[in-house]
């Protein structure tokens, strides 16, 4: 009986120690270049010049769709389709301590944009609105191939 507890003792420890604890994908929007764009008649596509984005894990990540919405008072007035909206593949390096020395795992991303519905702009005039919130989704998972997908988001003004 002995010989049986003791098996089973250091098989589950054998078990134990073969698991490993995979980390999840973690990033944040350290910078946004311009956080507000005038929009008027006939505008369909808000810029943003710059948008850095820090990898806060030690293991890299790939942001690979974005995904916006437009609000009004913290309701939702618009949504980007879900899953069709721009696919990306940007590479997040690893945050990492090489001789004492800490390398941020930044990435920027230049010169992109966003649709401006009509609808948002009817909204807009109809409403007498001076401005709606777009808030902006960056989707990303690891490289550890587990389908885990974490996203962050940050709010940029369209004044009218």
């Amino acid at each position: 009986m002995k010989i049986k507890v003791a098996f089973l003792i250091v098989f589950a420890l054998f078990l134990a120690s073969c698991s490993t604890i995979t980390p999840s994908p973690d990033f944040t929007v350290t910078y946004l270049s311009n956080n507000a764009w005038t929009v008027g008649v006939g505008v369909t596509y808000v810029p943003i010049d710059s948008i850095r984005v820090q990898n806060n894990t030690t293991v890299e990540t790939m942001i690979y769709r974005t995904t916006y919405q437009y609000l009004k008072n913290g309701t939702i007035i618009y949504e980007s389709p879900t899953d069709t909206f721009m696919s990306m593949n940007i590479v997040l390096p690893a945050t990492q301590t090489v001789d004492g020395v800490v390398y941020d795992g930044k990435v920027t991303i230049a010169n992109t944009g966003f649709p401006f519905p009509t609808d948002v702009w009817d909204m807009m005039v109809d409403n007498d609105w001076d401005g709606v919130t777009l808030r902006v989704f960056l989707h990303g998972r690891d490289n550890y191939g587990y389908n885990k997908t974490f996203t962050t988001s940050f709010d940029f003004g369209c004044i009218r």
